[in-house]
């Protein structure tokens, strides 16, 4: 009897277990063998059909709470993953595994649902299937979210309740599926997507992988969910932070600019000079600064050792226009430059080195120029006052009116009469006279001397002892600033009338220098024996000299409108060179030969002989001479 109930007991463990059909007939069989030896004679057919319901019922249980375990398994791991395109393969990758299609697939649809797409498979064999992109409404996934509900084809290309599009037909037989089931994805019944599984044969499926399949597709639908608004939520925080951020540089930029402003103002207080632009600049902008005039000659820099070299075209076409311009100076240097302007005049031009400027400091750099015109202008107009007082006082001086006041006048001005003067004056100005005249005027008020104009040209008084140091120093800021003028010196006097005096011989100075070379310093010393005939009171008998050695050829150009006096000083200069006076003179060297013999025959003279040539050509210098000064 205890082999009977072993037996029934194992039968029904056996069919607890959830085991094989044959399995529960071999035991039924053991069962019927343990009963016929305990001398029964039992027919056990008729347990065969509810032992196998039994077995039937757990072997469901078993393999539900198996899907049950491995969709919770899904569900940790759809959890744990919070990027989209990571999600939905995890989601395809599970499907396939627990219904056990040969393809799993996740459609999606826009947001506009225009267009659904493959945004994951697995299984597939073709790049046609996998890039599969159909019209919303067409096709399975269609089909399944119109329904809402799941749904099962066997043959997919001839289900005639599918509306049916040729791209997704196409891609469909390019990967030969057959059956398809799809379940649809809805988010509190907005249609997400559809989540479909498919065979490459014939197959029936199944309600519990239909039901599976739903889970599976309600399962994706909150994960999807949750990772679109994780998405949405980062892209939120990440634009909050973007809008933080540009709160925060905007508020610096104001404060900054708050600050800006006032160094600006700051600028046009009495007593601030040029130099405070360039500093106010290179402090604000971080960057090297500078000021240079319409020429490019340098007025202040920060840091002082800078020195911006600009191209003469670019500095011309930054001084006409009136906002910012970006240029490559020199070496390649990046800088951003802005016009001074005073009344359409262009006064200045602001230069900062930097590779680029925002849009506020672009505005400051203008708005920085503006206050540079301002400030030249105003220093300009306090210049021209302080000028026209040191001006009648330089008049008189050298005019020798009114001495007996001059000195308390002078001292007034910063100038002690009764110590060592010298006393400046330049040739006649041409061209540029304001840069000239500026640049005359600031040497003089930076040596604490006084200046004026007279008859074209500019005068200085300057409280030095040695003339031509003066005027050297003078000479190369003018030549440094490409301007070619000549600047005669004489000195020191140590009283008021001597002023006078030395007036005419720097006049006298400036003005030969001009006619030798027309620029550069010149005092009696330096110009050699232009410098004795300089000094010479009695230029009667200089004129005699020069009378009597080419007296001739000038009566004889006057009466027959010859030209031999110039031939002969081309000839001259020239090095005795015909040719090369020919070339000065335009004219065939076979003119200038014949000119020359001419003149051997006026003046009894052979132009061959060095004595003869340089007592002619000392004759024809101070003939020009005599006739400049004169």
């Amino acid at each position: 009897m205890s082999t009977v109930v072993a037996d029934i007991a194992a039968l029904l463990d056996s069919c607890r277990a959830g085991a094989a059909a044959s399995d529960t007939t071999r035991a039924i069989a053991r069962l019927a063998d343990s009963l016929t030896q305990a001398g029964e004679q039992p027919d056990l057919s008729s347990l065969q059909a509810p032992i196998e319901g039994i077995r039937s019922d757990y072997a469901g249980y078993f393999r539900r709470e198996t899907e049950l375990y491995r969709l919770l398994q899904t569900a940790q791991r759809l959890l744990g993953t919070a990027a989209l395109e990571e999600l939905l393969a995890v989601i395809v990758e599970a499907t396939r595994d627990l219904i056990g299609s040969q393809v799993a697939h996740l459609n999606l649809v826009d947001r506009g649902e225009q267009f659904s797409t493959i945004r994951a498979t697995t299984g597939a064999r073709t790049e046609t299937f996998r890039l599969q992109h159909t019209p919303a409404g067409a096709g399975f996934t269609g089909l399944v979210l119109r329904l809402r509900s799941p749904y099962v084809t066997k043959d997919y290309l001839s289900d005639p309740a599918i509306e049916h599009d040729p791209s997704g037909d196409a891609s469909v037989r390019a990967d030969h599926l057959v059956t398809m089931a799809g379940a649809p994805m809805l988010d509190k019944q907005e249609p997400l997507g559809v989540l479909m599984v498919s065979w490459r044969r014939p197959v029936s499926v199944t309600d519990e992988q239909v039901d599976l399949l739903t889970s599976l597709a309600s399962l994706a639908a909150v994960a999807v969910s949750a990772a679109r608004r994780h998405e949405e939520a980062r892209r939120s925080r990440i634009a909050l932070e973007e809008a933080n951020e540009n709160f925060s540089r905007v508020n610096s930029q104001l404060e900054w600019g708050a600050q800006a402003h006032d160094r600006l103002l700051a600028l046009l207080l009495p007593g601030t000079g040029i130099d405070a632009v360039a500093e106010t600049m290179n402090e604000l902008l971080g960057a090297k600064a500078a000021v240079l005039d319409p020429q490019g000659v340098l007025l202040a820099a920060a840091p002082l050792s800078w020195r911006p070299v600009i191209a003469r075209g670019d500095l011309d076409r930054i001084a006409a226009g009136g906002r910012t311009a970006h240029v490559t100076g020199e070496g390649g240097a990046p800088l951003w430059a802005a016009s001074a302007h005073s009344g359409g005049e262009p006064l200045a031009v602001l230069v900062v080195e930097r590779d680029d400027l925002l849009d506020m400091e672009h505005l400051l750099l203008e708005r920085a120029a503006t206050a540079t015109a301002l400030l030249l202008a105003t220093m300009h107009a306090i210049s021209e006052a302080q000028f026209r007082s040191s001006a009648d006082l330089v008049t008189d001086l050298v005019r020798g009116r009114r001495l007996d006041n001059v000195d308390r006048q002078a001292a007034s001005l910063g100038l002690e009469l009764s110590r060592p003067n010298v006393v400046l004056v330049t040739s006649t100005l041409s061209d540029r006279r304001r840069q000239t005249r500026s640049l005359f005027r600031g040497h003089a008020h930076r040596v604490g001397g006084l200046s004026g104009e007279i008859d074209g040209h500019l005068v200085a008084i300057l409280p030095l002892a040695d003339p031509h140091a003066a005027a050297t120093d003078v000479a190369t800021a003018f030549n440094e600033a490409g301007l070619l003028v000549a600047v005669g010196a004489s000195g020191p006097a140590t009283r008021p009338s001597d002023i006078e005096q030395h007036y005419a011989a720097a006049l006298d100075c400036a003005t030969a220098q001009d006619t030798l070379t027309g620029h550069g310093p010149a005092t009696i010393d330096t110009l050699g024996f232009v410098g004795l005939l300089l000094a010479n009171p009695d230029r009667a008998q200089l004129s005699d000299f020069v009378h009597r050695r080419v007296g001739a050829l000038e009566e004889h150009d006057t009466d027959r409108h010859t030209s031999l006096i110039p031939t002969l000083e081309a000839y001259l200069d020239r090095d005795r060179s015909i040719r090369a006076a020919a070339q000065h003179l335009h004219v065939h060297t076979n003119t200038v030969q014949q000119r020359l013999q001419r003149i051997e025959t006026l003046l009894d003279v052979d132009l061959h002989t060095t004595s003869s040539a340089t007592e002619l050509h000392l004759a024809l210098r101070l003939r020009r001479l005599l006739r400049t000064m004169s």
